[in-house]
């Protein structure tokens, strides 16, 4: 049966790409405490944005800081010891200032409706528990434990958002590699006939959750003490499913190599 109708022009309708011209991914990276999390969220191309919930990055930024350029964003507080409407003032004002430096990076259209070309060619947070932790300080301040259990609607909207951000600009300019960084946490589990929850001594994926699945490619981190070496493994594949659990070790473990076994070009992923 030949179909002679055509899609209608007053819809906006978009032909179906031929090529993967993608330059640009949202990844999660997570894994244990030195595992390599932030050395390989920092193998991507610059210049970029890292917006770091790090204390002390010592050691870290310069092993990357000479080949490409790399400007930070401290996001870190401590609240200890203020009283709750000063830790609710303190903390939306940073996370004001997260979000004007985040729209700097990526670019988009302004209040006044006018484009501007973002200048980051990636933009790292790290980590995503601890961006979180700020939105906490901000919704419910650093002591009031009980109405921090009771809504998480506008803060779970407000994070939304720089994930729908990275989208809209992807396809706007393929530019811009969003990678957020997570943590693990200890796995507990009722085992045999227990009345409580144990350590299995295994860890989990500690984030927000919803940056999980929202993630193009995610990635585990590992270190191991015997040989001392890092590497990566390949949770979820940005087009090949066959792909999954592949393990990136030692030179392979970085930001390129990964996404060249996912698009088979690597060069898109260098610069």
């Amino acid at each position: 049966m030949e179909i002679t109708a055509r899609p209608s022009t007053h819809i906006n309708w978009k032909p179906a790409p031929k090529t993967l011209d993608r330059r640009c991914i949202l990844m999660v990276v997570y894994g244990d405490q030195g595992s390599g999390k932030t050395s390989l969220a920092l193998s991507t191309p610059g210049p970029t944005a890292f917006f770091s919930y790090l204390e002390n990055d010592e050691g870290k930024l310069q092993r990357f800081s000479n080949d490409k350029e790399i400007v930070t964003f401290k996001f870190a507080r401590s609240y200890s010891f203020k009283a709750n409407d000063v830790v609710i003032a303190e903390a939306t004002k940073l996370e004001t200032e997260f979000r004007a430096a985040f729209n700097d990076a990526i670019g988009g259209i302004d209040k006044g409706g006018e484009y501007h070309q973002g200048w980051a060619r990636t933009i790292i947070i790290d980590t995503v528990r601890g961006f979180r932790e700020l939105q906490r300080n901000a919704d419910f301040g650093g002591l009031d434990v009980k109405k921090r259990s009771t809504s998480y609607a506008g803060l779970n909207a407000r994070f939304a958002q720089y994930i729908f951000r990275f989208k809209e600009e992807a396809e706007r300019v393929n530019q811009t590699n969003l990678i957020l960084v997570a943590r693990t946490e200890p796995e507990w589990k009722r085992i045999g006939n227990d009345t409580m929850d144990s350590k299995t001594g295994r860890t989990l994926y500690s984030g927000h959750g919803t940056e999980e699945f929202d993630a193009e490619v995610r990635v585990r981190t590992h270190f191991d003490p015997d040989t001392k070496q890092f590497s990566a493994k390949l949770e979820k594949p940005f087009i090949d499913a066959q792909t999954v659990n592949t393990v990136y070790e030692g030179a392979m473990c970085n930001f390129a190599m990964i996404m060249d076994g996912q698009t088979g070009d690597i060069t898109p992923w260098l610069e």
